[in-house]
């Protein structure tokens, strides 16, 4: 249960730092996987906390995309 509490405040807070960039598909994982946490949905946890990930490396490759035309 502890684990649950504290990916859904990680997931909470990288959904806020999502918003200020309007990361819209980061912000939909983050908000499953809160619903999956509160849930107490084990079997999608993995799924979502996956999903999460690969948003935050795509969103990680078009920031880094954008950064390299402004140089």
């Amino acid at each position: 249960a502890a684990d649950r509490k504290g990916l859904m405040a990680l997931a909470h807070g990288i959904k806020g730092g999502a918003r200020l960039i309007d990361a819209r598909v980061v912000i939909e994982c983050c908000e499953r996987l809160e619903a999956a946490c509160t849930a107490s949905h084990a079997p999608l946890l993995t799924e979502y906390v996956d999903a999460l990930h690969d948003s935050m490396e795509r969103l990680d490759e078009v920031l880094a995309t954008y950064l390299e035309q402004e140089d």
